[in-house]
């Protein structure tokens, strides 16, 4: 693999006061980035479940060893997970499809998230400390023997570390895991304690750590129209009388377009946080946008439809009325 941009195996503190794997990641890209995170190392034993979203336990849910995730420059992400350590055999699983890209990661803004995990177990974290470990700042609170929960965040450096006094939670920011990234981890106390399975009649619990991908949610406001930052429409067809060749937004000019002006198109295959609104709306079927950029409102409502062509799902948007 070579010498490592950056290397950093991060341990949190419990209640006894020992130091405890939590996660590793690298940054092993050459020319590009390349960043891999790895759970449950050293000494692969333990087992920890990996799960995507809205998956059924056990029939979806895979029980593993050893398990790292791939995030590729282009976007990219790659769960590579053996059966055992040793093993050669591997399953490669892209959580979003085959060929979809998140945020490319030279195009990451603020604070993305990437990783969910669940801690219930503290004796499964292993205490082998490693030569290039990063201990969190203790916290008996949150690392209590009680289960928590920690998200990985990727932003660029530029940005403030979001603030945060809550007694439950706690921020812990790494930098310069790349030339332009920063790394928080987001902790907090967690009321999740494993899954519930039935045995014949008896109802059992399965109270693994586990570990699963996150990613930025889409909500819906007041109105029920759907916020959709134009940020993280990276890779999209843009109406060239708001978008130019340098990609860069013209705002004004989106606010003067007349009602039902098509300004973008995105296939799904190349952002799949956008996969969300299948479930949300459906095809074929109009909804509301209501349109940020970097997190500001903008005041003009446009309108969305989900439909399929010769190259795939996309996402088609237009212009509605001059405000919102």
């Amino acid at each position: 693999m070579g010498k490592l941009k950056f290397s950093g195996s991060i341990y949190f503190i419990d209640f006894n006061g020992e130091k405890r794997f939590l996660f590793r990641c690298i940054n092993y890209g050459r020319k590009s980035d390349e960043l891999k995170f790895i759970f449950d190392y050293p000494n692969s034993s333990r087992a920890f479940l990996h799960i995507e979203n809205d998956q059924n336990y056990p029939d979806d849910v895979d029980i593993i060893s050893y398990g790292e995730l791939s995030y590729h420059s282009d976007g990219s992400l790659l769960w590579k997970l053996p059966n055992y350590p040793e093993e050669q055999c591997n399953k490669y699983d892209n959580p979003h499809g085959s060929g979809t890209r998140r945020t490319p990661l030279n195009k990451i803004d603020e604070w993305e998230p990437v990783v969910l995990g669940n801690i219930i177990r503290y004796q499964d974290c292993n205490s082998i400390i490693l030569e290039d470990s990063i201990v969190v700042t203790e916290n008996t609170n949150i690392f209590s023997g009680e289960p928590f929960e920690y998200y990985i965040f990727l932003g660029h450096l530029k940005y403030q570390t979001p603030p945060n006094k809550k007694s439950e939670e706690m921020i812990f920011r790494i930098e310069n895991i790349s030339k332009t990234l920063d790394m928080i981890i987001w902790f907090r106390k967690s009321d999740y304690k494993g899954f519930l399975f039935n045995i014949g009649t008896t109802t059992a619990i399965n109270n693994n750590n586990r570990v699963r991908i996150a990613e930025p949610r889409l909500q819906i406001n007041e109105n029920g129209s759907i916020e959709l930052d134009l940020v993280i429409l990276w890779n999209t067809d843009w109406n060239s009388e708001i978008v130019n060749e340098t990609m860069q937004l013209n705002l004004a000019k989106l606010l003067r377009l007349p009602p039902m002006t098509i300004i973008a198109k995105t296939y799904l295959k190349t952002n799949p946080y956008l996969i969300q609104l299948v479930k949300l709306i459906g095809f074929n079927r109009g909804f509301a946008i209501q349109p940020y950029f970097r997190k500001q409102k903008i005041n003009r409502l446009l309108i969305g439809i989900l439909d399929k062509d010769e190259k795939g799902e996309f996402l088609g948007i237009g212009t509605g009325t001059q405000d919102c």
